[in-house]
């Protein structure tokens, strides 16, 4: 990601979307790191989308006219900050473990949804493999849900140094899924790099 990209990623969000997305990620890796080692795979992955929505929720509340701005868009904007906070984690992660940073944001969703699936060594090539799909995808729509959901289930599979169900794989690639379609249609900035 250039800094001309970093920058429009900033622009389109808004700050308290950045900022409950940073403290997303934050409570993820709490949660990964330290508090639940031992928790499955399939459940860590969904931890930034629930707490997202929660934490968005709450400064709905607060901020935004109390329970009655509690709705639809509340939820929708509290899964943004979920994959937002996804892109956070994994450049974090990235820019920490000292590994160049040059790759698009649909990457940067999938590897932080992904990092629970795939060894850190196939992580990138993994995300990669899945981009191309899902954007093989938007642009030619050749599979219906169910296809798409296991042909990037199978990728992740191939990629996966975890003994998981076939179950787990497909809520990920479910997740990454959903998570890339909510983001493009609600910004529309997310494009396959070239």
């Amino acid at each position: 990601m250039s800094y001309l990209d970093l920058k429009g990623f900033i622009e389109v969000y808004s700050l308290p979307t950045i900022i409950i997305s940073a403290i997303v990620a934050l409570i993820s890796f709490v949660i990964d790191k330290i508090i639940f080692k031992k928790l499955s795979a399939s459940v860590k992955s969904y931890v930034p989308f629930i707490a997202g929505i929660l934490l968005y929720s709450l400064y709905a509340i607060i901020f935004a006219g109390g329970i009655k701005a509690f709705g639809y868009e509340t939820v929708s904007a509290g899964a943004i900050c979920g994959s937002v906070s996804c892109v956070i984690y994994a450049a974090a992660k990235r820019i920490f473990s000292g590994k160049a940073t040059a790759i698009s944001e649909i990457t940067l969703v999938i590897e932080g949804i992904l990092h629970y699936y795939v060894s850190d060594s196939a992580l990138n090539i993994t995300a990669l493999a899945v981009e191309n799909i899902l954007c093989e995808q938007l642009e030619n729509n050749s599979m219906d849900q169910c296809e798409l959901i296991a042909k990037v289930a199978e990728t992740i599979k191939e990629n996966s140094d975890k003994a998981l169900t076939d179950g787990e794989y497909e809520a990920a690639a479910n997740l990454a899924i959903a998570a890339v379609e909510k983001l493009r249609s609600e910004k529309g900035i997310i494009r396959k790099q070239k």
